[in-house]
C-alpha cells in the first residue's frame, strides 16, 4: 500500500474531514498504533472517557470507526492513513487482531465470497425475460415522448432557451428517469452546462439536440443494426447490464494509473467517474460508480496511485467504460507517455469518432506540451506550435502556469467538440489531480 498524503486527504468526504484528518495525523493523538497485512488499526483519544477504534482495510481500501460520525470516512480514518504515509515507523506490526477487527475482516472476505458466488448462480431466464420485457415498454415509449419533444422543441425555435436554462428540459429530463433510460437523462442534463452568454451557443445545443434525436433514430431501427451496436444503444440510453454479467467478461491485467476521478452529486446519489490508463496495453477504462451519500464506495481509488487489477470491460463498440475485478496490489504512481503533437490527437479522435459517432469524450495523454494564454483564452501548444483550446479551466490553468513555470509537461485531458479539459498532470515526475 503506497499513497501519498495529497491521496489520502482526496478520501476525505469533505475539506472540515481533511482539515481535521491533517490534524488527527499525530502520534500523540493515538494511544495504539498497529499493523498486519490485512490491516492498519489505531485508539484515537477523543474528549470521551474511551478511545475510538479505527480500522482500515487494506487489501482493498475501506474504513471503520466506532465514533459516532456519519461521515465515511470519518476524520480519525483519514487521520490514522495520513500518520501512516508520514511515520509508518512507528506502527506496531502483529500477528494478533482484535476481534473486531478480524470479525470485520472476515465480513468483507464473506461478502466478497457471496459475490462472486452470485454471480455464479444460473439465472432465472423466465423472470429475465418478464423483467426485460416490462423495461423495454418503459424505455419505448420514453423515447416516443423525447421525440415529440424535441421536434415540438425545433418547431417552436430556440431563440427563448437562454431565459429558461435550467427548466427547459426539466420536465423532459424526470420523464427518461421515469422510463428508465438514465442515460438520456443525463444528456438532457448536461445543455443545462452550456454557456449561453457565449457567442454560438445556437450551434453547440443544436449539436446535442441533434445528437439525441440521432439516438432516438438508431434505437428505433436498432433490428438494422449490429449486435454490438444494439448493446451499445442500450447502453447509450441507460440500459447497463448487471455486474454479474459484465464479471463473467474475459478481464484484461495491467498497471492501471488512475488519471481522474470526478464527483458529481444529485438528489442524495454521488455518481463517481473514474479514468484508468493501462501503462502496458495503452488502454483507458472509465469506471461509473453510483451510490449513496455519505456512503463509502465498494471500491476506493486514489488518484495519481497504479493499482495492478483486472479490469473487465462492457461489452460495446467503444470498448471504454469497465468494472474492476480482481485488485492485487496499488504502487506509487507509474510514469505515462501519450501524444506528442496536436495532429496525433486529432487523428485519433476522427478514428474514433468515425467509428462511434456518439462517442464522447475522448480521453488522451499528452506529452510535452505547455500552457500558453493568449487573447483571454488558454491553449495546450505542442512543441511544433500547434494549439488545442481549453474548456472551463481558468483556475485550474492557473494552477498548472504555477507548478510548471510554463514549461512543457504530461497531462491526461478529454477531448470533445475541438476543445479539451484536463484533468491532471505529470511534472518533473510528480502527479497533480486537477479536480
Amino acid at each position: 500500500m503506497a499513497f501519498s498524503q495529497e491521496q489520502v486527504l482526496q478520501m476525505a468526504p469533505d475539506d472540515s474531514s481533511a482539515k481535521s484528518g491533517v490534524q488527527l495525523s499525530n502520534p500523540a493523538k493515538w494511544v495504539a498504533l498497529h499493523i498486519n497485512e490485512r490491516a492498519i488499526w489505531g485508539a484515537c483519544q477523543g474528549s470521551g472517557k474511551d478511545p475510538y477504534s479505527t480500522f482500515i482495510d487494506t487489501t482493498n481500501i475501506a474504513f471503520k470507526c466506532s465514533c459516532p460520525s456519519r461521515k465515511f470516512p470519518c476524520k480519525h480514518g483519514i487521520g490514522l492513513l495520513l500518520l501512516y504515509v508520514k511515520k509508518p515507523e512507528g506502527f506496531q506490526r502483529t500477528d494478533d487482531l482484535p476481534n473486531t477487527l478480524s470479525e470485520w475482516l472476515d465480513k468483507r472476505s464473506e461478502k466478497l465470497e457471496q459475490k462472486e458466488e452470485k454471480s455464479a448462480k444460473p439465472v432465472d431466464e423466465a423472470a429475465k425475460a418478464k423483467r426485460i420485457e416490462a423495461r423495454t415498454k418503459k424505455v419505448n415509449n420514453g423515447i416516443e415522448a423525447l421525440r415529440i419533444w424535441l421536434k415540438d422543441l425545433i418547431r417552436t425555435g430556440i431563440i427563448n432557451i437562454p431565459q429558461q436554462q435550467y427548466t427547459f428540459s426539466e420536465n423532459i429530463t424526470a420523464r427518461m428517469v421515469d422510463a428508465q433510460a438514465s442515460g438520456l437523462a443525463m444528456l438532457l442534463r448536461k445543455m443545462s452546462n452550456i454557456n449561453f452568454y457565449e457567442e454560438g451557443w445556437q450551434y453547440e445545443l443544436s449539436k446535442q439536440l441533434s445528437k439525441l434525436y440521432a439516438i432516438t433514430e438508431a434505437y428505433q431501427n436498432k433490428e438494422q443494426l449490429t449486435p454490438e451496436w444494439k448493446v451499445e444503444l442500450e447502453s447509450i440510453i441507460g440500459w447497463a447490464k448487471s455486474k454479474e454479467d459484465i464479471l463473467q467478461e474475459i478481464p484484461v491485467r495491467d498497471q492501471w494509473v488512475v488519471c481522474a476521478k470526478i464527483l458529481e452529486e444529485e438528489n442524495y446519489l454521488i455518481t463517481e467517474r473514474i479514468w484508468f490508463f493501462g501503462t502496458n496495453t495503452q488502454q483507458f477504462g472509465l469506471f461509473l460508480n453510483f451510490y449513496p451519500k455519505n456512503q463509502l464506495p465498494e471500491h476506493v481509488f486514489a488518484v495519481g496511485t497504479t493499482i495492478t487489477a483486472d479490469l473487465h470491460y462492457y461489452p460495446s463498440v467503444a470498448k471504454l467504460r469497465v468494472l474492476p475485478g480482481n485488485i492485487i496490489h496499488t504502487t506509487p504512481n507509474s510514469s505515462v507517455n501519450g501524444f506528442q503533437t496536436t495532429e496525433e490527437l486529432l487523428e485519433t479522435a476522427a478514428h474514433h469518432i468515425s467509428i462511434h459517432p456518439f462517442l464522447q469524450p475522448i480521453p488522451a495523454i499528452l506529452t510535452n506540451f505547455k500552457l500558453v494564454y493568449s487573447a483571454s483564452k488558454w491553449y495546450l501548444v505542442d512543441m511544433a506550435g500547434q494549439y488545442l483550446i481549453i474548456q472551463k479551466n481558468e483556475m485550474s490553468c492557473w494552477n498548472i502556469l504555477s507548478i510548471t513555470l510554463g514549461n512543457s509537461f504530461t497531462s491526461f485531458i478529454t477531448y470533445e467538440a475541438g476543445k479539451i479539459e484536463i484533468y491532471a498532470i505529470w511534472y518533473e515526475q510528480k502527479f497533480y489531480p486537477l479536480v
